[in-house]
């Protein structure tokens, strides 16, 4: 999938959805992101946390190595680097363990399989993913982006006619979780694994291990607040029916407490934190968040610019 040449070179667009998470687009502040397909029967947003890894802290140290270092050197003077490289093998301490997915936000919609004017981007410029198409006289919108003074994902839904927006949202994990509501909220309650084998070591038996004391926990908090319809939250799902504008908040957080302790037996408690980012701002305007989301990023991004000068056509 190929994005289209615009007049702008900040922003890459598309006609249609994504098919593969590699023609998704990408959104984050550097602990918590997400990849949006912009699906119109059902969005799929693929959230990730920087500090979601299987296993725990270990010593990392070979105790065999130092006896070892004798006998590499003395292969590569003779010149036998098999050997050599044989010996360096062991050497080695054990394998690094694996970053996990956090989850997914599935938007539901009752709508039909025939819309038109489909466009979805994301403007490099302002670090926002836009979908947008028609549908039965309608045009339908979402915006998505992840502030880093606000620490959430904010999901944007419009309609440009009045109470045609109803979906239904639900969140799920590859990772062992259940799901539990409080008050308003849905949260994802998970587990990752113990242990994982990298995959390049091939068929191994017990490639994943779970242990109940040991490995990182997390929670996905959601919240959908709408202008006008209802919003009905259960055990699993957030429905959403006949509203004309909805914002959705996704906080996210682990139970990692630094690099030298357990984080299923010395971990902080996420729902500590998932709790008190998305508190602090559902009560505010859509607009400030997004225009604190942009001010921030805009520090950064704007530091430098770079152009090469020439028709579009030369450029490419």
């Amino acid at each position: 999938m190929t994005p289209l040449v615009t007049k702008s070179p900040l922003i890459l667009w598309y006609r249609q959805p994504a098919y593969k998470w590699v023609e998704a687009l990408p959104i984050g502040n550097g602990r918590l992101g997400a990849m949006v397909f912009g699906g119109v029967q059902r969005e799929r947003i693929q959230l990730k946390e920087d500090t979601l890894w299987s296993g725990g802290p270990k010593d990392w140290n070979n105790p065999q190595a130092k006896a070892v270092l004798p006998e590499v050197r003395r292969a590569i003077a003779v010149g036998d680097y098999a050997k050599a490289d044989e010996l360096c093998r062991q050497m080695q301490g054990p394998y690094n363990q694996s970053y996990q997915p956090l989850g997914d936000l599935h938007l539901d919609f009752l709508a039909s399989e025939e819309y038109g004017d489909y466009y979805r981007d994301l403007s490099l410029d302002e670090a926002i993913a836009t979908t947008r198409y028609a549908m039965n006289g309608a045009i339908f919108s979402r915006e998505i982006f992840t502030s880093f003074p606000d620490q959430v994902v904010v999901v944007r839904l419009t309609c440009s006619q009045p109470g045609h927006l109803s979906f239904t949202a639900q969140l799920s994990s590859l990772l062992r979780y259940i799901t539990d509501i409080k008050e308003d909220t849905l949260i994802l309650k998970g587990k990752c694994p113990a242990h994982v084998e990298p995959s390049y070591r091939g068929d191994v038996p017990d490639p994943i291990v779970y242990n109940d004391h040991e490995g990182v926990t997390f929670e996905i908090h959601l919240r959908a607040i709408a202008e006008g319809g209802t919003v009905i939250v259960d055990n699993d799902s957030i429905r959403v029916s006949s509203a004309d504008t909805v914002t959705l908040f996704i906080s996210a957080a682990t139970s990692l407490n630094g690099f030298d302790k357990s984080p299923g037996r010395e971990g902080q408690d996420p729902v500590v934190r998932a709790a008190k980012y998305l508190n602090a701002t559902v009560n505010q305007s859509y607009e400030t968040l997004r225009q604190r989301h942009i001010d921030d990023y805009q520090r950064l991004f704007k530091r430098v610019e770079f152009k090469l000068d020439g028709e579009i056509v030369d450029a490419l």
